[in-house]
């Protein structure tokens, strides 16, 4: 599966776990994210806060195990379900918009 299709990004989420600070090379606070890519749905990791502005640091670290074949298989279904239903509804919303036009 590629990790593009259906959409993929990260949620970004406090950089506390239990109370303890993650620290990166730097020794700033890591954030945590979600993966929401189709390899890694749903996975949680730290990255360092600075990972697209500074080479020399490469923090990164899982905190979740991924998920096995059968659920990620599941997820990345409903993923794809979920964004062509939001395109249906979208489409829906705009011929309502467009037909509302033409009987004005």
């Amino acid at each position: 599966m590629s990790s593009g299709s259906c959409h993929s990004s990260n949620r970004v989420h406090s950089s506390y776990n239990n109370g303890a600070a993650k620290l990166c090379g730097h020794g700033v606070e890591a954030i945590r994210f979600t993966s929401m890519t189709d390899d890694n749905p749903c996975r949680r990791f730290w990255r360092c806060r600075f990972y697209k502005k500074d080479n020399d640091c490469k923090y990164f670290e899982w905190i979740d195990p991924e998920l096995p074949p059968f659920q990620r298989c599941c997820f990345v279904n409903l993923k794809c379900e979920k964004s062509d239903l939001h395109d249906q509804l979208k489409c829906k919303a705009d011929s309502e918009k467009l037909l509302s036009e033409i009987l004005e």
